[in-house]
Formats: structure tokens, sequence, C-alpha cells
């Protein structure tokens, strides 16, 4: 059984492939960056006939020395073909475009991503493509679409959206059609709280806690607080005494200026390498263009009146993989998303608009938003934007419903009761209450089935979560952000082998 796995990079997912490969699975190629991924293509000992490919070459469009591309067809019949998926790339590209590439450039990038990996699929043949996440990288999402066109099965797995300590493995996040099978079958039985799993049970009553903050760790203004120490030159004066109470401060000291002069390669479009020093300069210019799209915000925002007929829309941060990929394409763009919603409301209704304030604190904020934004949301019909402090959960049940392209915002609505809106592609759309919205005419018919009455049937959501149990593996993912229990690295890459290698042999 011959397999490509892509972006397998750190010591878990790189220990998983080693199980994997006792398993009896061929690892032919295997994409991936940094330290661990570097480590194992100097050994090379336990995959000596693997084609290491590390994501940063790939990602500027350049092949490995193992590869000759020289009689590489190009299949321009397939171009033409996927011109749908051309757009969702180019939009992909933005996130890691640090020079501004010009938009031919990047148009050319996308054929040469095409031609090659068309080609690299065609001579290995791979019995199926592993990833350790939803492809949102360019070049991995351009990967999927060829596999899904050449009949190659692709496996991947992320985490069950908040269920801590459950990692849901499956084929094609556009379908999720493992958990609709498993939800079908739940669905024929009476489902009651006690059925479900100790873990499971806790979240659901977590969640249906309106006393509780259940904001997910990595969406918490204090997750991306830490990462401001990324922009600064001077370290804070407290990490600084901290040290020196220690005693620690030389070694810190002299391992800090190390890392100001060394130089990194950078995930980007264009070969770049910055030391450390000039990263932080960078990082710190992103920062003064975030303060003119909060400036801008404020200055729109209005304070919500609850007891008002709303659909809540709170915004993604950008760019990430919720909207690009999850986003069908289209509905990367969250103004498209609420002009609709604009436009399919019903009469005397509003549209609360709220920012997720960690897009302002995050390092790449900067390619999610652009001067004007906030004002062409604001400039909508019936459409208000609220300060982005106000407390999530009041909003979400005093809404009418909650409209998202794929955010947590939906999932916890619908288990408090809240019709939602989804307009990507996630799991939890599956669930009742949930609407899959394409078209005006979708928001339509959903914004007056809510209008009705229409609200999600509590048994049919025990009966999801049923479904989520036996779909699910207790596992951490890469970020181990979403945890109750103590797993460690082994164990977890024994689990992820396992969940791969049954996806691998099933029929």
């Amino acid at each position: 059984m011959k397999v490509f796995l892509l972006s397998f990079n750190n010591k878990v997912q790189i220990e998983a492939a080693r199980i994997l490969k006792d398993k009896g699975v061929d690892i032919v190629y295997w994409t991936g960056a940094r330290s661990e991924f570097d480590r194992v293509k100097k050994e090379r000992a336990k995959f000596p006939n693997t084609i290491f490919h590390n994501t940063y070459d790939a990602a500027r469009g350049e092949a490995p020395q193992d590869v000759d591309t020289t009689n590489f067809e190009v299949p321009i019949s397939l171009i033409r073909e996927m011109h749908d998926i051309e757009s969702i790339v180019l939009t992909m590209m933005n996130a890691i475009d640090f020079t501004n590439v010009p938009l031919n450039k990047k148009k050319h990038l996308y054929y040469e991503y095409v031609t090659y990996w068309y080609n690299v699929l065609k001579q290995y043949k791979p019995d199926a493509l592993l990833y350790p996440d939803i492809p949102h990288m360019a070049h991995n999402y351009v990967i999927f679409a060829l596999a899904k066109r050449m009949g190659i099965k692709t496996i991947m797995y992320t985490d069950a959206r908040r269920v801590p300590d459950r990692l849901l493995f499956f084929e094609d996040f556009h379908n999720y059609k493992e958990l609709e099978e498993s939800y079908k079958e739940a669905q024929k039985h009476n489902v009651r709280l006690g059925d479900l799993a100790p873990d499971i049970q806790a979240f659901y009553k977590n969640q249906t806690d309106s006393s509780k903050d259940s904001t997910p760790p990595m969406t918490q203004k204090s997750f991306f607080e830490t990462r401001k120490k990324d922009t600064q030159i001077i370290p804070a004066f407290s990490s600084l005494l901290k040290n020196i109470r220690k005693g620690t401060v030389g070694v810190i000291t002299k391992k800090y200026l190390k890392n100001l002069k060394d130089t990194k390669q950078m995930a980007s479009l264009e070969k770049l390498e910055m030391s450390g020093f000039a990263q932080r300069r960078m990082f710190q210019k992103w920062e003064k263009l975030r303060k003119v799209f909060i400036d801008e915000y404020k200055s729109l925002q209005k304070k919500p009146d609850l007891s008002l007929n709303y659909v809540y829309v709170p915004l993604h941060v950008q760019p990430e993989r919720s909207t690009s990929a999850e986003g069908r394409g289209i509905y990367h763009d969250q103004q498209l998303m609420i002009k609709v919603l604009s436009q399919a409301l019903p009469k005397g209704w509003k549209i609360y608009v709220k920012e997720h304030i960690p897009q302002w604190l995050a390092i790449r904020a900067h390619l999610g938003r652009y001067p004007g934004y906030y004002e062409s949301i604001a400039g909508l019909p019936n459409v208000e934007i609220i300060p982005a402090e106000s407390q999530t959960f009041s909003l979400i049940e005093n809404a009418k419903a909650v409209a998202t392209v794929t955010g947590s915002a939906a999932w916890e609505a619908l288990l408090r009761g809240v019709p939602a809106l989804i307009f990507g592609d996630i799991f939890f759309s599956l669930c009742d209450g949930a609407y899959k919205i394409e078209t005006e005419k979708d928001a339509k018919v959903a914004l007056e089935d809510i209008e009705n009455g229409k609200t999600p049937d509590s048994q049919k959501m025990l009966q999801f979560l049923y479904a989520i149990q036996e779909s699910t593996v207790i596992g951490h993912d890469k970020h181990k952000f979403n945890k109750t229990r103590e797993i460690d690295d082994k164990e977890n890459a024994s689990i992820i082998a396992s969940g791969y290698y049954d996806m691998l042999t099933r029929t």
C-alpha cells in the first residue's frame, strides 16, 4: 500500500509515520518542514526509498532533487477543467505572500503546481494521500483537488471542533460521509444523555450552561496576546526580571541574541530568509497596519439591542483554513456572506456583525482585512457593527439565528437550541437546525423557517453527539489546545497511526 505524507512536520506525526511503516505501509513521498522533518531527511535509514520534499520549496513550486521533471506533461485540458480551483488557490497564496508577488506570477505558480503534482501522482501511483489537517496551503489543496479527479483516496483528521480530546478522521472535508453515516444510524435510536461517554456528556453540559465561558483556548484573546513577544526586539521588563531572579539572565540573553542574529527560512511564495531581528521589524510594521483597522471598526460600532430580532454574525480570523479552504471558494469573502444575508433578511430584522478580537492580535491579520473593509459591511441595509468586546454567548442566546462560514459560534448555537446558517463545509452542518447556504434563495428559505419558529431538535442533537462519539478516536491534534487529559506523544502517535491505518484498510 503506497501513500504520500503531506505536511508531516512534528515529532508526533513523524512517529506516526514510523508506525505506519512498521505496519507495512510504503511511504513513497513525504513533504514537511522544520527541524524534526530535516532530521528524518538526514537519517533516512528508516525511509531509504522515500522522496523527501521541503514544504517551503513545494510552496514555491520547486521540485526536490530526486524527481526529474524534464519530461513532465503540461496537462492543459486538466488546467481548463480545474478553473474553479484556481480562484481558491490564489486566495490561499495570500496567506504566505510576504513579498507582494504579482497576480500573473501567482497564476503561473498555480499552473506549475497542477503540472508538477499531476505528473508526480501519475508517476508514483499512490493508493492514498495522508494529511494531518484539512489541506489549506495552496499546493496541498491542489494535490487534494487532483487526487479527487484521479480517483486517489485522501485521508485527513482534525479535532472534533471543541469536543475535547477527540479526533475525527475522514476522506473529504466537503461532505464528511463517515460521520453522516454514523448520524443516520444514531437516528434509529432514542439517545439519552446517559448514553453518551462521560467526556461527551461533560462537553454538552459545559456548552449548554449559560453561566460558563466556553470560548475555545485558541480563539481567546489571551492566546493571541502571548504571540506579541514575536514582535518584540527588546524583551519585556517582566521577563527580564523573572530571569534575573532565576539566575538565568546570562543564558537567556545569549540565546535571545542568537535568535535575533540567526537567519531563518520563512514559508513564502518567493524565497525569503530573514534574521530574527529583521522578522521582528517586519512584524512591527504589520502591527501598525492592524491599528488602522481597529480605529475604523471602533468608529462604526454601535451597542446592540438584544431585544430585537437579529442574526448574529461573528467574523472569522483570516487568513485561516476556516474560510479558505472550508469556505467553498466564494465565502472566503465574509462581506459577500453578509450581503447575501442582508438581502434575505425578514422585514424588521437586523444583522449584528462582531469582529473576533484575535483578528487584531494575530501576526498576519493585515492579510485578512484592508482599509474600508468594515465600512463596506456597515453600509449594507439592516447591518450593524457591534463592539468586539460584546459577550458572544449573550449574543447567541438572544439571537434568532447565528450565521457564519464554519465558525464555532454556529456549533455553540446549535448546542443551545439556536438555528445556524452555515456558508462553508464543516462537520456540524450535518446537525439538525443547521442550514447549509450556497445561494440567496437558500438563505431566504432558512430564514423563513426560523421566522416561523423552527429550532434544533434536542433529541437529534443527542443523536448527533452519539454519532461523534462513535466516529472519533481519543487523541490530540497538533495544537493540543483543546485537551482535558494527558496523552504522551508516543501514545498519541500510535492513536493517529491507527486512525490512518483503519481508514486505509477500510473497504
